[in-house]
């Protein structure tokens, strides 16, 4: 008799083999189970065919994966039986020279990986998905947010992009996916797809900190109607709120757009350091590649990467800068765009911690031989000291002012620049006002698409 033996592997995201996974075998429908003895994971589980089996892994933190074989005609040849695992990558049946005998080692690959499709679950929670808007936005067309002169909107120099559509058939996929609930990442996340992207290619990444989600209605991260986080999805990516996915097409820039959806009792804890930003990215890599049919062996390479943060999300944007200030735990790491962000105290009067965040900026800036960008819009911070990252005065229009160093820009608009854009705009005789918190949530409507016109980002 051919002796058979069988050797799980299982590899992480980097294919290293993962020590803490365990193993477990069911003979049956998967109905009983039992966990492979430390022998049978290094020396091989000995088969005697035609039975069928079932093996599991798990491990914390990522997705479990049950596979189904059984032994071809051939009764040498292990194959899957029904459904492949998303985790499976590989299942080969060799012969192998041994003295004196015959050996077949059958090797099942997997990846423990993050990541699986969240469709199923925004459905049974009555989430339909959100439609492809068409909007009006903001089109800067170089580099300089300010013009010269102008009265209303053309204090900026900017034009309209009219009709953007947000996603849809002819511009990309909107998809969502989710992590299991003790990984300690956001256990949803949307994903933007542009067509045309090269996923076979090293992947460009523009991943978004957003505020806190304390006060959405539960459960988390599936509630719908006002106030929670389907809500928030849909503000975010294609309401009239921040309209994010019409900013990316209106720049004419290709990159995956990663939008997670943090919990409201763990925010960002576990996405604040430069090493799991950059994890999270290679998974969103590999999981857009295995779920499109690429070839499942292939590494998960990324292109050009951005991290943005919106107020409260500038903070966790500057714990992952200031985790790796050189930025070598995330080298892929090019850009950095702060849309009215709080520093890292999440005091907007702290003027002393926007400092010490123009410092941290300037360190990582500094850092990338002349191919960084940082983007800085605010309302609340008028760049008063003068590190090399703020660049020089380039512009001012009213009460706003406009630096530009190589590969930075950072903007001071106040509210009563904006009050005075609204009177003019309106024709009014008198100035209307404006409401500090309409301010701050109207900068990264206007905003993200002149970071992403200056970005690196490839081209449509």
């Amino acid at each position: 008799m051919i002796e058979q033996r069988l050797f799980p592997v299982s590899c992480d995201i980097t294919t290293k083999t993962s020590a803490s996974t365990q193993w477990d075998l069911s003979m049956d429908d998967g109905s009983s189970w039992r966990p492979l003895s430390v022998l049978e994971q290094h020396g091989g589980l000995q088969l005697v065919p035609p039975k069928s089996l079932m093996l599991r892994a798990r491990q914390r933190g990522a997705w479990g994966i049950s596979q189904r074989l059984r032994f071809a005609p051939d009764e040498r040849t292990l194959v899957c039986e029904g459904p492949q695992d998303f985790g499976t990558l590989a299942l080969d049946s060799s012969m192998v020279p041994e003295v004196g005998t015959e050996q077949v080692r059958h090797s099942l690959s997997v990846c423990m990986s993050l990541l699986r499709d969240a469709l199923p679950d925004r459905t049974e929670h009555g989430n339909t998905p959100p439609p492809p808007y068409m909007y009006s936005v903001m089109a800067f067309n170089g580099p300089s947010v300010l013009a010269a002169d102008g009265a209303g909107l053309q204090r900026f120099a900017a034009g309209r992009a009219v009709n953007v559509l947000s996603y849809g058939e002819t511009i990309g996929e909107l998809l969502f996916v989710k992590t299991p609930s003790d990984a300690g990442k956001p256990q949803l996340c949307a994903v933007f797809v542009p067509n045309g992207l090269d996923l076979g290619a090293p992947v460009p990444i523009h991943l978004f900190y957003s505020p806190s989600t304390g006060n959405k209605k539960l459960p988390y991260p599936y509630s719908d109607g006002d106030d929670s986080f389907n809500a928030m999805v849909h503000n975010y990516l294609v309401g009239g709120g921040k309209r994010f996915l019409s900013q990316h097409v209106a720049s004419g820039k290709a990159c995956v757009f990663v939008f997670p959806i943090p919990s409201p009792q763990s925010y960002f804890t576990n996405l604040q350091s430069a090493a799991s930003a950059r994890l999270l990215c290679l998974e969103i890599v590999y999981y857009l590649r295995k779920s499109r049919g690429g070839a499942s062996g292939d590494l998960p390479t990324l292109g050009v990467c951005a991290l943005s943060g919106f107020s409260e999300g500038g903070r966790p944007l500057a714990a992952v800068l200031g985790s790796s200030p050189s930025g070598s735990a995330f080298p892929e790491l090019e850009e950095v765009y702060l849309l009215d962000a709080m520093p890292p105290s999440g005091n907007s009067a702290d003027t002393g911690s926007y400092h010490r965040l123009m410092g941290l900026l300037n360190g990582w800036w500094a850092s990338g031989k002349g191919k960084r960008k940082v983007r800085f819009y605010s309302q609340f911070y008028g760049f008063g000291v003068p590190l090399a990252v703020r660049g020089s005065l380039v512009r001012s229009n009213g009460s706003a002012v406009e630096y530009q160093g190589n590969g930075s820009t950072c903007f001071f608009a106040p509210k009563r620049f904006w009050a005075t854009v609204e009177q003019e705009q309106a024709g009014l005789d008198t100035n209307p006002g404006y409401v500090l918190d309409n301010v701050h949530q109207l900068m990264p409507c206007v905003f993200l698409e002149h970071a992403l016109m200056n970005s690196g980002f490839p081209e449509r």
